[in-house]
C-alpha cells in the first residue's frame, strides 16, 4: 500500500534530482530514525492498516508504542560508550591531556552514546567538527548527522572514503519576508589543490555562499580561502566530518543492512497490538443465547441494531422471546489464550533479534520475571561481544576526530598536539560483581603463571590505561605507606583481613563453626604445628574443608607454622 510521505519528521530535504539510490537510502534511514527517536507511532499505524481489513484494524484500538524491539535490541548492544573512551599519544602526556579536555569540553563522549545508537541502527552516522571563538578562547563543537541529512561522494580508487561531503541544514536568510529554508553545506576536497566549502540550495542549483544568514555571510571558500583550521600540518586540507560504519564492508554506504529487524519490529508491535485485543476483549468464554433477548435498557443505532454497554462485572438480565419457547445459553470457550499466544509473539521476536548481529546464545526471554515486562534482554556476554564486533569501526571514526581535532586546534591556537599517533582504549561495560570475582580468579592462575601483572589487573578492572593503572599503583602505594601506621597505632585491623570480613558479614551464619568442627580445626593447626602438613596446606584446608575466606583461615592459623614448632616435636 502506498503511504503518504514522511508525517513526523515535519520537514524533509529532497534527495538530490535524479539520484534514485540517495532517495531510497534517505527513506530507509528515515524510518529507522523515527523509531531510534520514538517517532514511529504514524509508522505501526501504516502497518496496521496494510496487515488488517479495515473493520479489525478498528477493533484492535489506538496503537501502542509500548515495545520497540528495534530501539531495545539497538540500545542493549550501544554498549562501547557505557564508559568515556580514553585518547593518547604515547610520548606526549601533556599533549594528550590537552585534547581530552578539548574533547570533554565539547561532551564528545556524551553525545558518543547516541551516536553509536545511530551508527549502528542506521549503519552509518556522521559527526560534523567545527572551532568557534568564545569569551574564554576557542572551543570545539560536535554535531551529529544522522544518514537522512546528508549524502557523500568518493573516488573509485578508494570507494569509502568521501572526498565530497553534502550537510542538509535549515537556515533562515536575512529579511522581513524571509522563511526558514533548507539548504546544503558543499565541503569537497576532491582536488587537494582546490578545496572548497560552499553554501547551496536544497537541490544544488544556486549558489547561496554571499547570501546573509543570522547576519553572517559566508563568502568564498574555496582554493586558498578554504578555512584554514580546515588544513593539516602540512597544508593538505580535510573534512571536517567524520564517517562512521557499523561495520567497514569497502562500500560507501550500507543502509539496508539489518531491515530484518526494523521491518520484524513494527510486524511484532502489530503482533502486540492483536494480543492486547485478545486480552481486552476475546479472553473470557463467549455466551450464546437462543430465544432470548436482553431485558432492560438498551441503545439502538440508526440503522435498527440494539446493543449495551457491560463489562466483566456486568450482570444482564434476559426474557424468553415467547411464551411457547425456553430460552436457551450456551457457552464458548474464550476467543483465544493470552498466554499461549503472547509466548508465539515472544518467540518470533526473538528470532527477530537473531537476524541482527546477535547470538542466539545472548539472547535471554525475560516476559515471566514480572520487573521485565515483555522485553527480550541480550546477555552480558551478548554486549561485550557486540562491543568487541563495532570496537574496529568505531576506533577508526575515533582515531580520525582525534586527529583532525588536533590539527583543527593547532591551525587555531598555535598548538603544537600531534597530528598522529592518537590511540584509543574503550573500557566498555562495567564489570559487575560476579564478573570482577572471575577476573580475580583469572589474575590468580595467570600470576602464578608469571603471565600477567598488578596493572594488568586494576587497567581492567577500573577502565584505564596501563600506564595510568600504574601511576595509581604508585600512588596507592604512597597513600599506604603515610597512612598505614595511623591505622596500625589505632588497633585497626589489617586492610586485607578488613575488607574480606566487611564483605562477608551478612553470610557470618555460614561460616560460623560448631563444636566438632572447632575441633576439627584445631587438628589442622595442631598437624601444622608439629610439622605434619606445610603452613599453606593447612590454611587452604581450613579454608576447603570450612568454608571460610582465605584471610580468616589465615587469621585462625596466627603464626604457627613460620617459626614456631608444638612441644615435643
Amino acid at each position: 500500500m502506498a503511504h503518504d510521505p514522511d508525517q513526523t519528521l515535519q520537514s524533509s530535504p529532497t534527495p538530490p534530482e535524479g539520484d534514485l539510490d540517495v532517495a531510497a537510502e534517505w527513506e530507509e534511514a528515515k524510518r529507522r530514525r523515527r523509531m531510534l527517536e520514538g517517532q514511529w507511532r504514524q509508522d505501526l499505524e501504516y502497518t496496521l492498516r496494510d496487515e488488517y481489513q479495515l473493520e479489525r484494524r478498528k477493533a484492535l484500538g489506538l496503537p501502542s508504542t509500548t515495545l520497540n524491539l528495534a530501539k531495545s535490541t539497538v540500545n542493549q548492544i550501544s554498549v562501547i560508550y557505557d564508559r568515556e573512551a580514553i585518547v593518547g599519544a604515547p610520548g606526549f602526556a601533556d599533549e594528550s591531556a590537552t585534547l581530552r579536555g578539548v574533547l570533554d569540553d565539547a561532551g564528545l563522549w556524551q553525545l558518543a552514546q547516541s551516536f553509536a545508537q545511530k551508527v549502528i541502527g542506521m549503519r552509518e552516522a556522521a559527526y560534523r567538527l567545527d572551532l568557534h571563538e568564545g569569551d574564554t578562547g576557542p572551543f570545539l563543537q560536535v554535531q551529529i548527522v544522522p544518514r537522512d541529512l546528508f549524502h557523500v561522494i568518493a573516488d573509485p580508487n578508494t570507494p569509502d572514503e568521501p572526498h565530497t561531503f553534502y550537510h542538509y541544514r535549515i537556515r533562515t536568510p536575512d529579511g522581513e519576508d524571509a522563511r526558514a529554508m533548507w539548504t546544503r553545506d558543499c565541503v569537497s576536497i576532491a582536488n587537494p589543490d582546490a578545496p572548497v566549502y560552499r553554501i547551496e540550495s536544497e537541490d544544488g542549483a544556486e549558489d547561496l555562499s554571499l547570501v546573509s544568514f543570522g547576519g553572517v555571510v559566508l563568502g568564498n571558500m574555496a582554493g586558498d580561502s578554504y578555512p584554514a583550521q580546515w588544513r593539516y600540518a602540512s597544508g593538505r586540507p580535510l573534512l571536517p566530518f567524520v564517517l562512521v560504519h557499523a561495520q567497514r564492508t569497502g562500500d560507501l554506504t550500507n543502509s539496508f543492512v539489518g531491515r530484518e529487524l526494523f521491518d520484524g519490529a513494527l510486524a511484532y508491535a502489530a503482533l502486540l497490538q492483536q494480543w492486547k485485543r485478545v486480552v481486552r476483549d476475546a479472553s473470557w468464554p463467549q455466551r450464546v443465547a437462543v430465544d432470548a433477548k436482553l431485558d432492560g435498557g438498551s441503545h439502538v443505532d440508526g440503522d435498527g441494531t440494539g446493543w449495551v454497554t457491560t463489562d466483566e462485572g456486568s450482570i444482564l438480565m434476559f426474557r424468553s422471546t415467547s411464551p411457547t419457547t425456553t430460552a436457551k445459553f450456551h457457552q464458548f470457550q474464550a476467543g483465544g489464550d493470552p498466554k499461549d499466544l503472547y509466548a508465539a509473539i515472544q518467540s518470533y521476536g526473538t528470532d527477530i533479534v537473531y537476524a541482527f548481529d546477535v547470538s542466539p546464545a545472548d539472547v535471554a526471554r525475560t516476559h515471566t520475571d514480572a520487573r521485565s515486562g515483555h522485553a527480550i534482554e541480550i546477555s552480558r556476554d551478548g554486549q561485550r561481544a557486540a562491543q568487541r564486533r563495532y570496537e574496529p569501526s568505531f576506533r577508526r571514526g575515533d582515531l580520525e576526530v582525534a586527529a583532525k581535532v588536533a590539527a583543527m586546534w593547532n591551525r587555531q591556537t598555535g598548538s603544537t598536539l600531534p597530528e598522529t599517533g592518537w590511540r584509543v582504549k574503550y573500557p566498555g561495560m562495567p564489570l559487575s560483581m560476579q564478573e570482577k570475582k572471575l577476573l580475580l580468579e583469572d589474575f590468580k592462575l595467570r600470576d602464578e603463571l608469571g603471565a600477567t601483572s598488578l596493572p594488568v589487573l586494576v587497567a581492567t578492572l577500573e577502565g584505564v590505561t596501563e600506564d595510568a593503572a600504574r601511576d595509581r599503583l604508585r600512588q596507592f602505594a604512597a597513600d599506604r605507606a603515610e597512612f598505614r601506621p595511623a591505622l596500625d597505632g589505632a588497633g585497626m585491623p589489617a586492610l586485607d583481613e578488613a575488607v574480606p570480613a566487611m564483605a562477608g558479614v551478612d553470610k557470618a551464619q555460614d561460616t560460623a563453626l560448631n563444636g566438632a568442627q572447632v575441633q576439627a580445626a584445631q587438628g589442622i593447626v595442631t598437624a601444622v604445628a608439629a610439622g605434619q602438613l606445610p603452613r599453606r596446606t593447612g590454611i587452604e584446608m581450613l579454608s576447603s574443608f570450612f568454608n571460610l575466606p582465605l584471610p580468616t583461615a589465615n587469621r585462625i592459623m596466627g603464626t604457627v607454622g613460620s617459626s614456631f614448632r608444638a612441644e615435643g616435636e
